[in-house]
């Protein structure tokens, strides 16, 4: 059996009741959260943007864009209400560390809507196995031979996980940018100034070493133009860094 074969199969021949009741709970605050975001981020700038190229794409009208008036194709809503979902950048984190709902939960609702319907508990198992297959991948790209993975970044410092003796670093932090959770002056600037630099020593084309360095963004605009090194026992000093 191929990956994608087994892969596939997991999916098919899990249900609701093989879930966790601990699952099943965190599942429905999830699925709450995501239809709110979706709502809410209709209403903003650039969902007019969306729609409007949504609508021009065309297909078959039976799966809602939500807070638009129109239906469209399920692939084509599943966009919209994708953009729709994270564009506020209020949605929850979890693990890995990632704004999961908006990748998930569009996809399942497009379809359910565009079949007729699906139970609740249908909804919840889909939106459970789109965050499992998520970390499969992730575990599964070490077993297929990565060394590390780089998660695309979150706003805050994550757990670094190490799995088969192999670092997962699922989020740097947000050193390279204005956040904006807040702004600098709020009470949330040790969290979102702070991040981590992963510094990587490669001896004959194979990992021997990681470590971490933490970071603080200067308060000067921009913050890249001066990052500074932070750790017990160091000493402050300017460090240079770009953003690519």
């Amino acid at each position: 059996m191929g990956t994608t074969e087994e892969l596939a199969r997991f999916i098919a021949e899990t249900h609701y009741d093989d879930l966790p009741a601990a699952v099943v709970a965190a599942a429905k605050i999830g699925i709450l959260d995501g239809v709110a975001n979706m709502l809410a981020g209709s209403t903003q700038p650039v969902a007019q943007l969306v729609s409007a190229y949504t609508l021009e794409l065309g297909g078959t009208p039976v799966s809602s864009v939500i807070g638009h008036g129109f239906k469209t194709n399920p692939l084509n809503a599943a966009f919209a209400n994708g953009v729709f979902g994270h564009c506020l950048d209020f949605e929850l984190q979890g693990q890995p560390s990632s704004h999961g709902t908006s990748s998930i939960l569009p996809g399942p609702l497009a379809l359910a809507e565009a079949q007729g319907g699906a139970s609740g508990k249908e909804l919840i198992a889909a939106y459970v196995l789109g965050w499992d297959v998520q970390q499969r991948i992730v575990t599964a790209s070490h077993s297929a031979g990565a060394d590390i993975i780089m998660g695309h970044g979150v706003h805050v410092i994550t757990p670094i996980e190490v799995y088969k003796d192999k670092p997962i670093f699922y989020g740097l932090g947000c050193f390279s940018f204005n956040e904006g959770h807040g702004g600098r002056d709020s009470t949330f600037e040790a969290v979102n100034w702070l991040g981590l630099l992963a510094r990587v020593t490669i001896e004959d084309t194979k990992v021997v070493k990681v470590t971490c360095v933490p970071v603080r963004s200067h308060r000067e605009w921009p913050p890249w133009r001066r990052i500074r090194r932070i750790s017990p026992g160091w000493r402050t000093e300017p460090a240079s860094h770009r953003s690519s």
